[in-house]
């Protein structure tokens, strides 16, 4: 009956699934870029570069070198709670208590 249901609704709820596919993915680029360490470093020697062709002065080019530590910092942090994350295993976990 669930599938028949699901048949039945696919017209309606197919679109919203594949919209909701769409915006993850979009998400999760978004995600990526921002937090690319490489391309903050980029950032910040392309800063430097407009700073010493006399392009920004001083003052923008500090307000635009802290935006993009700060954002550095948050992709470090983003890459340890990433990694902490992996690290850990609860079903691991649950077979080390059955152990004992």
């Amino acid at each position: 009956m669930a599938s028949l249901l699901g048949l039945l609704l696919f017209p309606v709820t197919g679109p919203a699934h594949g919209l909701r596919f769409v915006l993850e993915q979009l998400r999760e680029e978004a995600e990526t870029a921002l937090y690319d360490e490489g391309r903050i470093h980029s950032e910040l020697a392309q800063l430097s570069t407009l700073r010493d062709a006399g392009e920004l002065d001083d003052e923008e080019y500090a307000e635009q070198e802290e935006a993009l530590l700060a954002r550095l910092n948050e992709a470090h942090a983003v890459r340890e709670s990433l990694s902490a994350a992996e690290e850990y295993d609860p079903l691991e976990e649950s077979e080390q208590e059955m152990d004992r």
